[in-house]
């Protein structure tokens, strides 16, 4: 059945409830809000969260962090532990890797 593609989130929603969707996605934008935002609400689908609300126990967060504002390996690597738990809620698990460009190249290698 075609999709319609102007509404991207609404086509990930629905690859998901097939079981279709990718387990790695790429949000890119000129506005770090208005990605931030569609991927929030791609997680709140998926995980069953409120929209009121941005915290679940099988959510993760990396972000670019210090004065440099990068993302470092051990943070990555902290992430992957985490990761690699059983899931809180027996679903999914979700991390979202906001400004991935900052992570350095050893953080982004840790993921390989």
């Amino acid at each position: 059945m075609p999709q319609d593609l102007s509404n991207p989130t609404e086509c990930l929603k629905a690859q998901f409830a097939a079981g279709s969707l990718h387990h790695g996605l790429l949000f890119l934008g000129q506005r770090l809000p208005s990605v931030e935002r569609q991927a929030m609400e791609l997680t709140r689908s998926i995980l069953g969260i409120p929209q009121e609300q941005n915290l679940h126990p099988d959510l993760f967060h990396l972000r670019p962090s210090g004065k440099a504002r990068i993302i470092t390996v051990e943070k990555t690597r902290e992430l992957i532990g985490e990761l690699n738990r059983s899931s809180n809620q027996g679903g999914a698990k979700i991390a979202l890797i906001h400004e991935a460009d900052r992570m350095r190249k050893e953080a982004a290698n840790a993921f390989l």
